[in-house]
């Protein structure tokens, strides 16, 4: 009987402590659980931001050196066009020693002393030089305006000039004018179309008379031509084999050729 109360006791702590055990493990182990899964996922946002941060300053690299890639080869491009690729090393040279020898004049601007004297020599200078512009474009001025009186006068002797050669030119037109209608009345008196030489020859030596008309008669070897179309006189040369409008008859009859 005291082995069954032992028995029965034994199995009672069992049960307690089983039942202790589960809720110690039920309680506890959850908590952990949850605080696990939630560190986790915090982990896992991370890691992901991180990643594309990785991802982001990767193509931006890639970007800024693609970029840098196209300026190369720009820069490349224009120094094999323009030549600048074969003194690149020389004109880098000289550019080092510019950029010398400017600090050189900086440092000796800066320290002052002696090399105040060279900067006074290079200001003298440059007001000599100044000067002398100066009286370059003085002269260059006075020049341009001597010029510019002279073709004005010479503008104005040649409207003056053009005037009376105006006037001179109407006096000749009013004249051949009369001339034209004089000829062409007394050779196409009827208005008839054409004429022939001998009946032009003969009304010329009936209206001319004494050396005068010996001269135009051993002048005119023409055939005369009435073109109503054109409502002018046409006369063609025998001697000269040229084609006269009216505006030209006159003064082809007074021409060295036919002296």
């Amino acid at each position: 009987m005291n082995a069954a109360r032992d028995k029965a006791n034994l199995s009672a702590k069992r049960n307690v402590i089983v039942i202790d055990v589960d809720e110690s493990t039920s309680d506890q182990p959850c908590a952990k659980k949850d605080s696990e899964s939630v560190s986790s996922k915090r982990v896992v946002e991370l890691e992901e931001e991180l990643r594309k941060s990785k991802g982001d300053f990767q193509r931006a690299c890639l970007a800024a050196r693609k970029v840098e890639l196209r300026a190369e080869a720009a820069e490349e491009r224009l120094d094999c066009k323009y030549g600048i690729k074969e003194n690149y090393e020389a004109e880098k040279k000289r550019a080092d020693e510019l950029e010398k020898k400017l600090a050189e004049i900086s440092a000796k601007e800066v320290s002052g002393g002696a090399e105040c004297n060279v900067n006074s020599d290079l200001a003298q200078e440059n007001e000599a030089l100044k000067k002398e512009m100066a009286e370059i474009r003085e002269e260059h001025r006075v020049k341009v305006q001597n010029l510019t009186i002279k073709s004005a006068e010479d503008v104005l002797q040649v409207l003056d000039n053009q005037a009376e050669n105006s006037a001179r030119i109407n006096e000749l037109t009013d004249k051949l004018a009369k001339y034209e209608g004089d000829l062409f009345q007394m050779l196409c008196p009827d208005s008839s179309h054409t004429i022939s030489y001998e009946l032009a020859s003969k009304k010329l030596r009936s209206v001319a008379m004494g050396n005068e008309g010996e001269k135009l008669n051993h002048k005119l070897n023409l055939c005369f031509t009435r073109l109503p179309q054109l409502n002018s006189l046409v006369l063609y040369c025998r001697k000269c084999d040229a084609t006269l409008h009216k505006t030209d008859i006159i003064l082809h009859f007074l021409s060295k050729c036919h002296e």
